[in-house]
């Protein structure tokens, strides 16, 4: 049997009509797949990311954090077109950098260019 389709009003009134306890676990549940769905991205980038340096002669790993961030500066047109990442995915991207600074309590908004990249850096480091 065909499970009805909702259309999105009757979905969120399902919703608001769970228990506060269920509103949780669902809650909890969609930020671990959220999470994942993150980290999955964050590695993809990182791999490519890995192979572009690999590609300009440079052993990413073996930099220091100063020197990843320089990388980046310098490179930072290249690593733009990485497989299209930021043209396919900026919309996604953008969404994840804001969370994550904002998760370090920094201010996307009002960032200068080069504290992008430097956070950006620093960020791609973490993983």
């Amino acid at each position: 049997m065909a499970r009805p389709v909702l259309s999105e009003t009757e979905l969120e009134e399902a919703i608001k009509a769970l228990l506060l306890e269920r509103k949780r676990r669902l809650a909890a549940q969609l930020a671990l797949e959220l999470a994942a769905e993150r980290r999955q991205r964050q590695q993809a980038f990182y791999q490519k990311l890995l192979t572009y340096a690999r590609e300009q002669g440079v052993e990413w790993e073996l930099l220091t954090p100063a020197e990843r961030i320089q990388f980046v500066l310098q490179h930072r047109e290249g690593l733009s077109t990485l497989d299209d990442f930021f043209t396919r995915y900026e919309e996604c991207a953008e969404s994840l950098l804001r969370e994550a600074a904002a998760q370090r309590g920094l201010n996307w908004d009002t960032m200068s260019d080069e504290e992008r990249t430097e956070f950006v850096a620093e960020w791609l480091e973490d993983k």
